[in-house]
């Protein structure tokens, strides 16, 4: 996948850009506060209708301004295509292709792409919720039919919950069937693509992080039990608390460096370059499934790595063939900045 060009009007501090990027390496070089961030943003844009940042565009609509428009061209497999995005008072439009669409999932599989930036540290730091959103996405572009079993599910487990907080003692087990397959197969889904994740990582995590970093799955429930009895077995507890407790909605992955849990133990740099790891295994499986290399973003790669890290992390991605968006303070640390496309960004500008 690569963008070939890019249109950027009132995002952020950047009123009105065009970036014509390389097939490779693409660094954005400025001040803090120059607007590099922001368009890198903008490609995020294209393809999620949302910011990495602060979500929705909203907040990410320059001050004073009437409408934020995001226009690109991307070139994959299936040859050119033309994105749009659009925010204004009262409006708002995606079109794919020129075609209008409804939903963002249209932009996400016309522009695979993968974000590490200083807030993919949660991925070691934070809760559960971000490795299985790790696991979901990947599952988005590995699996055709893995967005709608996920909110399938997650409608299913609604209902049970409502069910379980408005008809007492007796509620909750209509809807028992029906979570029930929809969570096997979620969870079957998830288990294949943990595999490939998994493999990727502990092949790589030498190289990459000098250790070696071992994963597990925890489904969210009892390994040695199904779904359906666990379920049975908590339903008293379920109508006690008003929620389902255990199920996909619940699982986790475990990483750990020898016998030491990564998340409680892991050094500020350590788990940012072990978050840096689980996105590039996201992205190798990404490429191996729709057989194109998603758009990697790369923000603030300085931040939290010494240069030996930096250096290889970036050595990596310079070497995967995708096509790199990277912003930074000082080109002198992107060792590869020689043989990039370099774009100076000053007051929201691209300058000369």
């Amino acid at each position: 996948m690569r963008l070939e060009r890019l249109e950027v009007t009132n995002v952020r501090c950047v009123e009105r850009a065009v970036l014509e990027p390389g097939a490779g390496l693409n660094v954005l070089a400025g001040a803090n506060g120059a607007g590099k961030t922001a368009l890198l943003e903008a490609i995020h844009v294209l393809g999620s209708g949302r910011s990495f940042r602060s979500g929705g565009l909203r907040e990410l609509t320059r001050w004073g301004a009437d409408a934020l428009v995001v226009n690109g061209r991307v070139r994959g497999r299936a040859g050119a295509c033309v994105i749009g995005v659009e925010r204004g008072v009262g409006r708002a439009a995606i079109s794919v292709g020129r075609q209008p669409v409804r939903s963002a999932a249209a932009l996400a599989r016309a522009v695979p792409q993968v974000v590490l930036d200083v807030g993919s540290s949660e991925l070691i730091e934070g809760g559960p919720k971000g490795r299985r959103r790790w696991l979901d996405t990947t599952l988005f572009h590995v699996e055709p039919g893995y967005l709608e079993l996920w909110l399938g599910y997650h409608r299913a487990l609604r209902q049970r919950n409502a069910a379980l907080m408005t008809e007492g003692p007796s509620g909750g087990t209509a809807f028992d069937g029906l979570l029930v397959r929809q969570a096997e197969a979620l969870n079957a889904q998830r288990q294949r693509i943990f595999v490939a994740l998994r493999d990727w990582v502990q092949g790589q995590s030498m190289a990459l992080l000098g250790d070696s970093l071992k994963l597990s799955y925890r489904q969210g429930w009892a390994e040695d039990r199904s779904f359906s009895v666990e379920l049975q077995s908590r339903l008293d507890e379920d109508r006690r608390v008003g929620g389902t407790l255990v199920g996909p909605h619940r699982a986790d992955v475990a990483l750990r460096v020898g016998e030491r849990g990564l998340r409680h133990h892991a050094s500020r740099g350590q788990g940012k370059l072990a978050s840096c790891l689980l996105l590039l295994a996201q992205a190798a499986c990404i490429e191996e499934a729709i057989g194109e290399s998603p758009l990697m973003l790369v923000d603030d790669i300085a931040a939290e790595l010494d240069g030996a890290a930096r250096q290889r992390i970036l050595q990596f991605l310079n070497e995967s063939g995708a096509q790199v968006f990277l912003t930074t303070t000082d080109v002198g640390l992107i060792p590869a900045a020689s043989t990039a496309r370099k774009f100076h960004v000053e007051h929201g500008q691209l300058v000369d």
